[in-house]
């Protein structure tokens, strides 16, 4: 009860390319409540889903969200 849970990826064309990273936030019943997506230029894959996840964080501190579960795919 009460979480927040944070989806997170960045991706890019090719192994060094155009970037995109996104977030969806969903509640403790699986409803989305927010989503974001952003172009962050030329990057590597790591990077894009780093960027991702920063701004996961940075959006949940923004929001005041304190029971945060935050899932990325960074590897």
């Amino acid at each position: 009860m009460g979480w927040i849970k944070g989806n997170s990826d960045g991706a890019t064309q090719g192994s060094l390319g155009f970037a995109l990273v996104s977030v969806i936030f969903r509640d403790d019943k699986g409803a989305a409540i927010s989503c974001l997506t952003s172009f962050i230029g030329v990057a590597v894959v790591f990077e894009a889903q780093l960027l991702a996840t920063i701004l996961a964080i940075e959006t949940t501190k923004s929001k005041n969200w304190h029971s945060f579960w935050l899932e990325c795919l960074c590897w």
